[in-house]
């Protein structure tokens, strides 16, 4: 990309503790090479830690503001960037609501927007923003289920210098199995235990089950509520632990100390935290439709056709059965699938070409 070109970045969490969104820090340090700067617009700050050339504003969810006066900040802070500093192109991470706010500033200002999303949903504002915006990548087909011809699939983007396997020998004889992500409905933990009570009635119960994560909002707590009571009530206590919500810096060894990530979600999008193990060496048990394809010649072995409890613990079994050197390959293999179609370099080369067609440079 020409030198001198400036970005202007939408993004919904800027924090590098975040526990689910701390990775677009390291998409924001990716990209920070290819521009003269970049000015992050976010909804919430936290930690931040980003390249010199990149400034980042909040428009203030993390201080308590309300929604018209974060509407108010947005404006304040977006107008200032584009009246003071020749903005090239502009990039939306997920947060379709900003597109659609800077709408103005698009047409006045003549600045092309390309719109990351990749979910399953597609809510009245996304549609709207899909209309504002030149062009839209996402993860994959099931990530952006809006018919269009502005979309390009451009894979995921796992850091796979960071997510990678463990190097040396493991010496402990529990098989370890392993879930990370948010504690809601959607991610259907409840099928995971009740496939870990099937698992230790048909076979040896020399097994823990790790699960990371906390409630994303607080009207999911009675689902993390309803999923501790089905832990003691299994007297499963000693099997499974919640471990809580983990800062996304400090998720690496997470998955290098598991042997086999259960992934039970099966909305068709890919689940980044299921790439994230396999980045990681981690072999990984899913129920997703989407990993059946992606897995590819592993299907038979790591995809579960249905959602249910007894054929995941069939899996476990025949999984945790297989020689660990065994089991290693084919964590090897499941981590080259990521470096091939998923990894950080890859998507960052990806989103850099998109910009640079739609900044004209």
């Amino acid at each position: 990309m020409a030198p001198k070109t400036n970005l202007l970045l939408f993004n919904l969490v800027t924090d590098r503790n975040d526990a689910i969104l701390g990775f677009t820090t390291e998409w924001i340090t990716a990209l920070a090479p290819f521009f003269e700067k970049i000015f992050v617009v976010t909804m919430t700050k936290g930690v931040v830690e980003v390249p010199p050339n990149v400034r980042v504003y909040s428009v203030g969810k993390e201080l308590g503001l309300s929604e018209f006066s974060r509407v108010i900040r947005f404006y304040q802070i977006v107008r200032k960037i584009v009246s003071r500093e020749d903005i090239d192109v502009c990039f939306v991470h997920m947060i379709s609501i900003f597109a659609i706010l800077f709408f103005p500033f698009a047409l006045l200002y003549r600045i092309s927007v390309l719109l990351w999303y990749c979910h399953t949903a597609t809510s009245r504002t996304l549609r709207m923003a899909h209309r504002m915006v030149d062009r839209v990548v996402t993860c994959s087909a099931e990530g952006f289920r809006l018919q269009s011809r502005k979309v390009k699939i451009i894979g995921h983007g796992i850091n796979t210098d960071i997510f990678k396997p463990f190097v040396g020998s493991s010496t402990c004889n529990t098989f370890r199995l392993l879930t990370v992500g948010r504690l809601s409905p959607i991610k259907r933990c409840d099928v995971l235990i009740q496939a870990i009570q099937e698992t230790i009635a048909s076979g040896p119960r020399d097994i823990s089950f790790t699960i990371v994560g906390g409630p994303e909002r607080s009207d999911t707590a009675e689902y993390e509520a309803y999923l501790k009571q089905m832990v003691s009530d299994g007297k499963l206590d000693s099997i499974i632990t919640f471990r809580g919500p983990v800062p996304f810096h400090a998720v690496p060894p997470v998955y290098q100390e598991a042997d086999l990530f259960l992934h039970a979600c099966n909305t068709g999008g890919i689940d980044k935290a299921a790439l994230e193990a396999m980045s990681s060496g981690c072999m990984v048990l899913s129920s997703n439709p989407a990993f059946k394809t992606i897995f590819g010649e592993l299907a038979g072995l790591l995809f579960v056709p249905e959602n249910d409890p007894k054929q995941f613990a069939a899996h476990i079994n025949k999984i945790r059965r297989r020689p660990l050197e065994e089991r290693r390959a084919l964590g090897s293999h499941l981590r080259q699938i990521v470096i091939d179609n998923h990894s950080l370099k890859r998507l960052t080369m990806q989103l850099v070409q998109e910009l640079q067609a739609l900044s004209g440079s």
